[in-house]
């Protein structure tokens, strides 16, 4: 599992760039994952108030979904609270 962030903001800056943003995608690899795109694709026209894309899914959730599915851990006692858990273990 691997997070990236390579997310930018959807305006240009004035490098005629975007920054860096909030938002960026996150990578399952191995054979226990199933296959394909979780999650929806960012909105670019509601932004947050820093004009990056919201994020669909919590990044806590890929980890609470390892946690439980893979590691056989209570997630709550290692992220402090509960997250929704992703199918793709």
């Amino acid at each position: 599992m691997t997070w990236s962030e390579f997310g930018r903001k959807v305006r240009e800056n004035g490098n005629v760039g975007t920054g860096h943003g909030a938002a960026g995608p996150q990578f399952v690899f191995g054979n226990a994952v199933h296959g394909g795109i979780f999650g929806e694709h960012p909105d670019l026209v509601h932004l947050s108030n820093v004009d990056d894309p919201l994020h669909r899914i919590d990044f806590r959730s890929y980890y609470a979904t390892v946690l439980e599915r893979w590691l056989e851990v209570d997630a709550r006692e290692v992220l402090g609270g509960p997250f929704e858990l992703i199918d793709f273990l």
